[in-house]
Parts: structure tokens; C-alpha cells; sequence
């Protein structure tokens, strides 16, 4: 063994969230590596090789073999995430959370047929089901087959690496990045996002998709309220010239006084993606001294959709009202952190159903009271109201049939949600806005947390709670149906845990952000 070596490496990196596993083409099966079969590799490269696959597997690490008619003809190891970072194979950095393929081989006389790329590919699958946020494999820099055949799997080429080791230690080091441009979005909020908000919620999880991307995110959110706020809206549009000029695309959440913003970005050739969680009639409704600009609102906002290059509608009817002005749109409601699975409790004795959210005359709550008052509520079934809002009054009036606890931080209402038999979406249909689509972030929230949800029958939530496990979808504004649909979930046994798997593969803001990601370069590649 050679006292003195000098490694000049190339670095390759993945996301393994955005990969799916395949393997090469028949013949060739990608089979695990375990203690059983370690053996199989004697023929290929000998005992010594034998020893050191079992040394791994004792180590955790994961294995898999390429056979052709049953007998191995090449293999790839994979060293699995940890919470901290580490050095391996004696030279490496692994940072936290990032998984690291080596000691990769195949038949001389195999080579050039994917089965690499394969090997490579069923471990990215692996280190995604082991939660690892990136993997990474290297190989030496003058090796072109090794290296065209991990760009084949994917990989991106991250930078280089030059280490000196002595007698097996590693005694410098220096790392040359690849020099690439690191793509910029702008997210843009014209509305101040208070602390805990729905629209807080909603930006951060973008926010963050993106982050995970590898994208350099910049917030440009609205900070302050008040007395000056239209002029203060004004000047925060001018201050963003700069912003858009540095971005490569921009994120904007849609407000009916954001027309300058998107124009600049139209102005500039930059791509904005407009996400809308409402419509000019929610402006409306919320001030009502909007209504004398209701025209010009609407002429504002159909200006908007059609300079915008894509559009993201929350809800069916808000989506297909985009599709008359803006050529790409598609539909992603409103999510949950996945992180709420770890709640994991039970319903709490004695049971109660809940309501959480803001409450407002388009939440139904005066149907939901009637359903508690009704005769075929369930008797021993308590109602908790959680939240605040302009009906207040008319809740707390009903203190003695109801448990009213008013506005609490989030996270105390993810335990109060956690913890219910399950949670109600009354959302009324006599409103014409919900009539196009709602998808509240509280029922993704429940779902996530495991807990059943009655909803109404409106576009968007009905789609979502009528495929979820446990759950009901009722009439608008049918106290009675409400009232029986409690009953019937009080009288089942629950799969908490289903509930929490259909949830984690249809409404985390993890595949939301990640499809809308998608998306925004989608777009880019198009423009």
C-alpha cells in the first residue's frame, strides 16, 4: 500500500425526493445485499470483498447487487443519513441529513449497459426512504465512464475535491465548487402574513419547497398595518424594481392592488407565478367599503391573471375561472406539514368534535351551533369552538351547550385538534365565493394529525374528504346532516394511522411545494 496518496475527486449530488426508482433493463435484477447472500460476490471480485460487505452491513449500511440470470455482476453500497455530520471512507465530509453512495462496481464486460445508473438509482430510493434531504456519490475525476454513467442517474455535478492522505489518514483537503448560477425566486405578499396566519402558513411552506430545491429564496412580504397601509402597498410595489431585476422568477401571492407588481414583472421579462387564495368577492366581503371599486377590482384582477406567465388556483372554481385568462394553471390546495403525524394521540376522554378557524359569516358556523342543538347529536359528544372572529358574540352566547376557547397559538390548536373524535367544516354554500372551491388549511391539518373531518359539500374540500378514510362530506348548511355525521364517526373504531398515510401522500405541503417548484421551472423552461 502506497504511503502518500493524492485523490482528486468529482462530487455528485441529488435530491432523492424528486427521483423515482428504476432499474436496468431485463436481464439485470437490482436485488439487496444481505448476510445470507454476501457470498454471492465471490465469484465477481473474491474474499476478500466478502469481509468488508459484511463489515458494512454491521456498519448499517445498505447494499445492492446486479445480476444477470441470478449471478451478481456488479454492486453499490450506500452509507445512510445521520442527524450529525461525519467523515467517511477516511477523507469525506458528510454533512447532517445527506446519505453517500460508494464502493460502486460492475462486470468489465457488462459496462456501458445502465446497470450503474441502475445501481445508482435504486440506492437514491433507498436514502430517500431513510429520510436522507440529499445524496451525494464521487468518483476520480479522470474516470469519463464513471461519470457519464452517475450523470445518467441523474446526479449534478457539485464541484471537485483534492485530498492528500498518509498512511490512511487524511492530512489536507481543499474543495473547488462548480461554478453555476443558483436560480433566485422573489416571493411577494402585498397583505401583511400575521404570525400563525393561514397566509403565514402558505408562504413559509413555499418558501421552504423552494429552499429544499436549492433555490435562493428572497421574501418581500408586506410588515406593516394600519393607517397608510394603501400607500404604504404602493411603495413597497416601486421598492421591488430592484428585487425583480436580480430574481429568475417571481412568486406572488395574488392582492387586488398587486396589478403594478406584475406588470413590472412583465415589464422586466421576468416570469411571476401568481398564486390566488380568493377572489375579488372576498375583498368584498371582508371591506365593505370595496364595494363601490368592485368594477374596477375585478378589471384589476382579470389584468393580473393575464400578464401573469402561470397561475396556482387553491380550489376548483377559482382554478377554472384562472383558465379563461392565463394559459398555465393548475389547482394545488392548501396542505399540512407532515411533521403534525408525530401527535399521534388518541381521542381524548370524555370525546369532543371540533371547529377551528376564523369565524366569519362564509364559515357556517350558525349551522354548525343548530347541528349541536339538533336531537341527533350524539349524546356525551362535546363541541370545542377554537378561534375568533366577527360572530364572537354569538358563539360565546351559546357557552352553555358549547366549549368556546377563543383565539390560542398554533400549536395549541394543533393539540386540541389532535386529541378530537373529529373536526368540522361547516363552510356554508350560501356564499357565492365558497361556491368556487375552498380547501382550509384545517382540514389538511386534521387529516394529518389523524383525525376525521366532516366538511360540506363544496368544490375543493368535498374532493379531499371524500377520499380520505373516516371521513364524510354533507350538504351546505344542513345542520341536521352534520349532526348525524358526528354520530357516525363517534360510533366507528378509527385508523388513525391510515388517516395520516392518505394524508401524508396527498396534502403535505412537502409534495405541494414540490409540484409547485416544479412548476415555477416548468414555466422558466417554456419562456
Amino acid at each position: 500500500m502506497r504511503l502518500i496518496k493524492i485523490k482528486r475527486q468529482a462530487l455528485y449530488s441529488i435530491d432523492p425526493s424528486r427521483v423515482a426508482g428504476t432499474t436496468a433493463s431485463p436481464p439485470v435484477d437490482i436485488s439487496p445485499v444481505t448476510v445470507e447472500n454476501v457470498t454471492d460476490v465471490l465469484p465477481l471480485r473474491g474474499r476478500a470483498v466478502v469481509d468488508l460487505f459484511r463489515s458494512q452491513l454491521h456498519d448499517g449500511q445498505v447494499g445492492k447487487y446486479a445480476r444477470e440470470n441470478g449471478v451478481v455482476v456488479g454492486h453499490a453500497w450506500l452509507i445512510p443519513p445521520a442527524a450529525r455530520g461525519r467523515r467517511v471512507n477516511s477523507y469525506l465530509e458528510l454533512p447532517p441529513g445527506v446519505a453517500h453512495i460508494h464502493f460502486c462496481y460492475v462486470s468489465e464486460r457488462l459496462r456501458g449497459r445502465g446497470i450503474y445508473p441502475a445501481l445508482l438509482r435504486a440506492l437514491v430510493v433507498e436514502a430517500k426512504s431513510l429520510g436522507a434531504r440529499r445524496v451525494t456519490v464521487d468518483t476520480a475525476v479522470g474516470n469519463v465512464a464513471s461519470r457519464r454513467g452517475i450523470e445518467k442517474a441523474g446526479f449534478e455535478h457539485i464541484g471537485s475535491q483534492t485530498y492528500v492522505i498518509v498512511a490512511g489518514l487524511t492530512v489536507w483537503g481543499r474543495s473547488t465548487p462548480e461554478h453555476r448560477h443558483q436560480r433566485t425566486v422573489l416571493t411577494i405578499s402585498l397583505e401583511v402574513p400575521s404570525p400563525g396566519s393561514a397566509p403565514e402558513v402558505h408562504l413559509n411552506a413555499i418558501a421552504d419547497a423552494f429552499g429544499m430545491a436549492g433555490w435562493v429564496v428572497d421574501r418581500a412580504w408586506g410588515t406593516s398595518k394600519g393607517r397608510g397601509r394603501l400607500i404604504e402597498i404602493l411603495l413597497q410595489q416601486i421598492r421591488l424594481v430592484a428585487r425583480l431585476r436580480k430574481c429568475d422568477v417571481g412568486y406572488m401571492r395574488w392582492h387586488p392592488l398587486g396589478l403594478p407588481t406584475v406588470a413590472l414583472a412583465r415589464a422586466l421579462r421576468k416570469p411571476l407565478i401568481l398564486e390566488c387564495n380568493g377572489t375579488v368577492d372576498d375583498v368584498v366581503m371582508a371591506h365593505s367599503r370595496a364595494r363601490a371599486l368592485v368594477k374596477v377590482l375585478r378589471l384589476s384582477a382579470i389584468a393580473q391573471y393575464r400578464l401573469a406567465s402561470a397561475a396556482i388556483g387553491v380550489a376548483p372554481g377559482i382554478a377554472q375561472e384562472l383558465r379563461k385568462y392565463v394559459n398555465h394553471v393548475v389547482m394545488l390546495p392548501n396542505g399540512a406539514h407532515a411533521s403534525l403525524t408525530a401527535y399521534g394521540v388518541e381521542p381524548a376522554e370524555p370525546p369532543y368534535a371540533i371547529f377551528v378557524g376564523e369565524l366569519a359569516p362564509w364559515q357556517g358556523i350558525d349551522t354548525l351551533l343548530e347541528a349541536r342543538a339538533d336531537p341527533a347529536w350524539p349524546r356525551g359528544i362535546r363541541l370545542v369552538i377554537v378561534g375568533d372572529g366577527a360572530l364572537r358574540d354569538a358563539v360565546s352566547a351559546r357557552e352553555s351547550s358549547i366549549e368556546y376557547v377563543g383565539r390560542v397559538p398554533r400549536h395549541e390548536a394543533h393539540a386540541l385538534l389532535a386529541k378530537a373524535i373529529c373536526s368540522v367544516s361547516p363552510q356554508t354554500g350560501r356564499i357565492a365565493r365558497n361556491r368556487l372551491g375552498v380547501t382550509p388549511i384545517k382540514v389538511a391539518e386534521s387529516l394529518m394529525l389523524g383525525v376525521p373531518v366532516v366538511a360540506t359539500d363544496l368544490p375543493g374540500q368535498a374532493e379531499l374528504v371524500s377520499a380520505a378514510p373516516h371521513s364524510r362530506v354533507v350538504p351546505p348548511d344542513d345542520s341536521r346532516a352534520i349532526a348525524l355525521a358526528v354520530a357516525a364517526i363517534a360510533r366507528e373504531e378509527q385508523d388513525r394511522q391510515a388517516i395520516r398515510a392518505w394524508a401524508q401522500q396527498h396534502v403535505s405541503w412537502e409534495r405541494i411545494g414540490a409540484l409547485t417548484v416544479a412548476m415555477c421551472e416548468a414555466v422558466m423552461e417554456q419562456l
